[in-house]
Order: C-alpha cells, then sequence, then structure tokens
C-alpha cells in the first residue's frame, strides 16, 4: 500500500510539472500586477502540532480523556522555486519535540505543489514516529509512549471563481501583488490516507499506551477520506499591494472508506481556516501563515478526530534568471 501511494505521489508531482508550460502567471489587470523575477529563494521557521482525540470509544473512558500526539516540534528550513522545480528542506530543532526522549528520526515530511492564476494542486506525505499520550504537562517521562508510527498521503486541488480579481498566486505565496482588495468564491477537493502501524513486537506485547490505542483503532487502522469542500477567501490590501492580509475559511462533507475489510463507506466532515498577513515587493517579501484543519473520522469502535494547526513565518527573496540552463534542463 505505501508503495502504491508513494507512485500515486510521484505520479501527481510529475503532473504539477508539466502544468508549467500551460499555467503561466495572470496577465496584469487594475487588481494585482504579475512579477518580473518569478524565481525566489525562502527561509523559514515555525511551530506545527498534529493532535489525535478519539470520542465515544467502546469500553474505554481513558483515551477520551487524552489527546494522542505525533511528536511534532518547532521546525527551520529553506524553499526555493526556481521554473517548474520546486525544492524544499526543513528539519526540527532540538528540545522542541513533544516527547524528546524518542531516539531515530522522529518526524519526515514532504510536500509539493504548483500554482496558477486559477488553480492550486499540492500533494503531501507526512510520518511520525512515536505517538505520545501526554499525561501531565510535566518532563516526557510522564507520557505514555504507545509504539504506533502515524503515516498519512494527500493529494487535493483548488478552484478559484474570481481569478479576474484575487490574485491565488498573490494570496498563496505571495508570487504576484494583489494591488486592490478582493475576494473569491472557491471550491477545494481533497483525498487523504491515514496509516496507524505497529512494529511486530510491539504488537505482541502492548504497551499500556498502545493497548488503548489499539481499543480505540479496532482491527482495521487504515482508511482514506474522500471530502469536497466550499469556501471563501478574502485579501484586504493596504498600502498599494505592499501589506494584505487574507484569510480562507473552508468547510466539507465526504466520504470514508476502509482499507481493509468490508466496512461500509461512512459520511464525513471537514473544516479549515487559513490566515496569511504579511509584506510584499518586487524583491523582499515576508509573510506570517496561520493554518487550522479539523477533519473527523468514524472508526469501527470510536470516532476520530485530527487537528492539525502550523504557525510560520517565511522571509523570501525573489531571484533572476541564469544565463545558462542547469544541467540543460531548468
Amino acid at each position: 500500500m505505501q508503495k502504491l501511494m508513494a507512485i500515486t505521489l510521484f505520479i501527481g508531482w510529475t503532473t504539477l510539472a508539466s502544468l508549467h508550460g500551460i499555467a503561466q502567471q495572470p496577465a496584469d489587470t487594475p487588481y494585482f500586477r504579475k512579477l518580473a523575477l518569478d524565481n525566489d529563494i525562502e527561509a523559514y521557521m515555525g511551530k506545527y502540532n498534529k493532535v489525535f482525540s478519539f470520542i465515544r470509544v467502546n469500553n474505554d473512558n481513558f483515551i477520551t480523556h487524552h489527546k494522542l500526539m505525533a511528536n511534532t516540534s518547532s521546525y527551520i528550513g529553506v524553499h526555493a522555486d526556481y521554473k517548474w522545480l520546486s525544492a524544499d528542506l526543513s528539519t526540527g530543532l532540538p528540545r522542541t519535540f513533544v516527547d524528546n526522549a524518542i531516539h531515530g528520526r522522529k518526524a519526515l515530511g514532504i510536500h509539493l505543489g504548483k500554482t496558477t492564476d486559477k488553480m492550486r494542486i499540492d500533494g503531501g506525505y507526512e510520518r511520525f514516529n512515536g505517538l505520545v499520550l501526554p499525561l501531565t504537562t510535566r518532563p516526557a517521562h510522564h507520557d505514555l509512549k504507545t509504539g504506533f508510527t502515524y503515516t498519512d498521503y494527500s493529494l487535493q486541488a483548488t478552484y478559484i471563481f474570481n481569478a479576474g480579481k484575487f490574485s491565488l498566486p498573490a494570496a498563496m505565496n505571495y508570487g504576484a501583488v494583489q494591488l486592490r482588495s478582493a475576494g473569491t468564491l472557491l471550491t477545494n477537493i481533497s483525498t487523504t490516507v491515514h496509516m496507524f502501524t505497529q512494529p511486530a513486537d510491539s504488537a505482541r506485547h502492548p504497551s499500556p499506551g498502545a493497548s488503548h490505542v489499539m481499543q480505540a483503532l479496532g482491527d482495521h487502522p487504515s482508511w482514506m477520506n474522500t471530502i469536497v469542500h466550499g469556501g471563501y477567501a478574502y485579501n484586504f490590501i493596504v498600502g498599494h499591494g505592499n501589506w494584505s492580509i487574507n484569510p480562507w475559511l473552508m468547510t466539507g462533507i465526504g466520504a470514508q472508506r476502509e482499507l481493509k475489510g468490508k466496512a461500509a463507506t461512512k459520511l464525513v466532515y471537514d473544516y479549515r481556516c487559513t490566515l496569511t498577513m504579511g509584506y510584499n515587493s518586487p524583491q523582499v517579501y515576508v509573510y506570517l501563515n496561520a493554518f487550522y484543519n479539523h477533519i473527523e473520522s468514524r472508526l469501527r469502535y470510536s470516532n476520530l478526530i485530527v487537528r492539525d494547526n502550523d504557525l510560520w513565518l517565511t522571509v523570501g527573496y525573489r531571484l533572476g534568471t541564469l544565463s545558462h540552463k542547469i544541467m540543460g534542463l531548468l
């Protein structure tokens, strides 16, 4: 299954790269303008959390009163866009993880995307080793380690309906300059595969923390949610496009299917909100981004709410195009 999803993600990224030839910057309008320098390099830092909350668990009241947390942390990273290629590298900051006592690679994430004037497509892969049930706010030895690994694969597409006035590149990553305030209705379709796994030894001899999680997850801890969203975004502009505040709100409903077994398709819902604010100029840009996502899945023995919240600060510098191609490709 993991190989299949990795192949799917690769195909999705290949498709994104192929869009470069047809996804030109929107023409200048009274509401926004394109930038002469469309390559960039960015540095960013932030704090990410992923929390799992179980409700209505059969015969287990303990886990309904404690949040299961991925071993996330504060992070720093660099990102670069050059022609059709985007590259990103980040790392967690030491001593900022939920449980700093867990050894080895704690988290891995890959996210790829392409933004055009009307549409954004992006895919992602996340893997977290060592889910933790914090019992108190005291140091990590008071936490219950579960031995579980959580992995998700995601692919989504967002389409806006007012591309004549609302610049999607300006709103998403400051890839253009919005000159006047404007808003847009939008729609989004997303597919996410959620997977909980355990090493064989941990499954044969579960810890107390793992036992609570197993009780809530049941026998088939992997499923796929496909959700269609509707929403609205508005870009508030100050200072002829130099300063902006851009809130997004989306809510959706869709279907859930277990990847093993023959459980019936279930109805699920999701809502998410984003707030971006910052400074944009022809060469330098700085923005602060806050993101929150809430999705509820209906498992066999419980309902599971997955919440993601991310806050990061980005500083970017725009670059020109090199006079010669890089390795004959870029």
